[in-house]
C-alpha cells in the first residue's frame, strides 16, 4: 500500500500525528497546568515539591545522598569542589530491602539505616532521591501514596512518611544528633542534575524531563502562582507535573484498546500513548488495526496477530535493516508498511513531548533569549535509544520551539543524574 493510502488509514483510526491538533493540545495542556497549580488537579497533578533550585551551590560542603529506585539502593557522600565539579566518595550499591521477600516498614528502614551508619558522621544533611509515588510535604518529607512497586514488597507501607521513618530507624541504631533530611523524585533530581552539569553557564531556568519506561516533567515555578504553599521562603519552587497522567491528548483506536485492557483503565493516559513501557504495545495494536483494513498481506496480517507488543530494541534494529524475528515471512511491502506505522507513532510521540516542553516555556515566559536558553535535562532510555524519535524531536526543536514559539532551550542528554541532583537539593534546601 502506498504511503499516502496508509496515512489515510492511520487518520481514520486516529493514530496519525495529525490527529493530535497542535492548537488543541497546547490549549488543554495549559489549562491542566493552570488548574493543577490552583490546587484542582484536573488532568495533571502539578505537585509542589517544596524544593528550590535557587542560588549558587556551596563548595566543599558535604551531604549524604541516597537513591532508591526500582530494585537498587545507592548511597554515598557528595560535595562540589572549588571548580563546581561533583565529587562522590564512599559509594555503595546494593539490592533494595524488600526485593528478596516481604519486609515490614521497620525492617525496610532499619536496613537502609544500617547502610548509612558508616557515613552518618560525614554531614548533618541527608538527601534522598526516592523514585516511588509520594506526595511532597511542606517539611520536605514525602508521604507514600500507594506502595513501592511489585518488585519491592514492604508490608503496610501506604501512607508512611519516608524521612520520618528513616529518622526513627537511625534513632533505633543510636544516631541521636539531628539530621536535616529531604526527599525528591527522579524528575526533580534530573532538573537539579542538569544544573550540576552546566556549572559556569548562564541559563534562564531549568527543566527535568524523564522519557523512558515512564514519562514525567518538572520545572521551576514562581511561588506566587502556586496555591496553598504559604510559608515557603523561596521565590521559586520546583513543580512535579506528573505529566504521564495527563488526560487531554486525543486518543486513537489503539490507545483506547490498550487503556481498556490495562490494569488501571483511565490512568496515566499520556504515558500509555508514548512511553517506553507502552509504545511497543501501541505499535502492535496499530499494525493489527491496519491489517484489518487490508494494509498487510494475508500472511503478514496473520503474523501480526500473534504479537502482543514489539520490543523497542528490536524496533530500533528493524529501522537499521534487521527483520524482527517474529515477522520472518513478511513481504517487502509489509516491511515498508510496518516501518511507516512505527515512524508515524514515533513522530506523534515527538510532537506531543515537544508540545509539553513548549507549553512549559510559554507558561513561564522563560527561554526567550537564544543567548540565555532554558537548560532541559533529558533522561530515559526511550529518549536516548530511539533514533527515529530523536530525529523527529530535534527537528521539532527548531521548527516548533525556536521558529514558531520563539523560545530556546539547551538539551542535555544526561545519565545517572540522581546523586548529583540529590546533592544539590540537599545543599540548597
Amino acid at each position: 500500500m502506498k504511503e499516502k493510502m496508509l496515512d489515510l488509514v492511520l487518520r481514520q483510526i486516529g493514530m496519525h500525528p495529525d490527529c493530535c491538533d497542535q492548537a488543541f493540545c497546547e490549549a488543554i495542556y495549559r489549562d491542566c497546568m493552570e488548574s493543577g497549580l490552583a490546587g484542582h488537579s484536573l488532568g495533571m497533578m502539578m505537585l509542589p515539591t517544596y524544593i528550590s533550585a535557587d542560588g549558587e551551590v556551596p563548595r566543599n560542603e558535604k551531604v549524604i545522598v541516597m537513591d532508591a529506585g526500582g530494585t537498587n539502593f545507592r548511597r554515598a557522600v557528595a560535595w562540589f569542589d572549588e571548580e563546581g565539579h561533583l565529587q562522590i566518595d564512599k559509594f555503595v550499591k546494593c539490592p533494595m530491602p524488600g526485593t528478596h521477600g516481604e519486609v515490614t516498614v521497620e525492617e525496610f528502614f532499619d536496613e537502609i539505616a544500617e547502610h548509612l551508619l558508616p557515613i552518618i558522621g560525614e554531614s548533618d544533611r541527608i538527601s534522598f532521591c526516592f523514585s516511588y509515588a509520594t506526595r511532597a510535604l511542606p517539611n520536605m518529607d514525602g508521604r507514600l501514596e500507594n506502595y513501592f512497586c511489585n518488585e519491592v514488597q514492604v508490608k503496610d507501607s501506604k501512607g508512611i512518611e519516608v524521612c520520618a521513618e528513616l529518622k526513627k530507624a537511625l534513632a533505633r541504631k543510636g544516631v541521636t544528633d539531628p539530621k536535616h533530611c529531604i526527599l525528591l523524585n527522579d524528575s526533580v533530581a534530573a532538573l537539579l542534575g542538569g544544573k550540576a552539569n552546566v556549572v559556569g553557564k548562564d541559563h534562564d531556568s531549568y527543566i527535568g524531563y524523564i522519557y523512558g519506561t515512564g514519562i514525567n516533567c518538572c520545572y521551576v515555578e514562581e511561588t506566587g502562582k502556586i496555591a496553598n504553599v504559604e510559608g515557603y521562603r523561596h521565590p521559586g519552587m520546583i513543580i512535579n507535573m506528573e505529566t504521564g497522567i495527563h488526560v487531554g491528548f486525543p486518543q486513537g483506536a489503539a490507545d483506547r484498546i490498550l487503556d481498556e485492557t490495562s490494569e488501571l483503565p483511565g490512568d496515566h493516559m499520556f504515558e500509555k500513548m508514548v512511553s517506553g513501557a507502552y509504545l511497543g504495545r501501541v505499535m502492535a495494536l496499530t499494525a493489527q488495526l491496519c491489517a484489518e483494513r487490508g494494509v498487510f498481506s494475508p500472511q503478514g496480517a496473520a503474523l501480526l496477530q500473534e504479537i502482543r507488543s514489539f520490543d523497542l530494541r528490536e524496533v530500533g534494529e528493524f529501522f537499521e535493516g534487521n527483520m524482527i524475528p517474529a515477522l520472518q515471512g513478511f513481504t517487502e511491502e509489509d516491511e515498508a508498511a510496518l516501518r511507516q506505522i512505527m515512524t508515524r507513532l514515533y513522530e506523534r510521540a515527538a510532537k506531543l513531548v515537544s508540545i509539553t516542553v513548549g507549553c512549559v516555556l510559554q507558561w513561564t515566559g522563560k527561554g526567550k533569549d537564544p543567548e540565555r536558553p532554558v537548560c532541559i535535562c533529558m533522561e530515559g532510555t526511550t529518549f536516548r535509544k530511539s533514533a527515529v524519535f530523536r530525529d523527529r524531536f530535534f527537528r521539532l526543536e527548531k521548527e516548533y520551539l525556536n521558529e514558531e514559539l520563539g523560545v530556546y532551550a539547551e538539551f542535555l542528554e544526561c545519565e545517572d543524574t540522581t546523586l548529583a541532583g540529590a546533592a544539590i537539593a540537599g545543599l540548597l534546601n
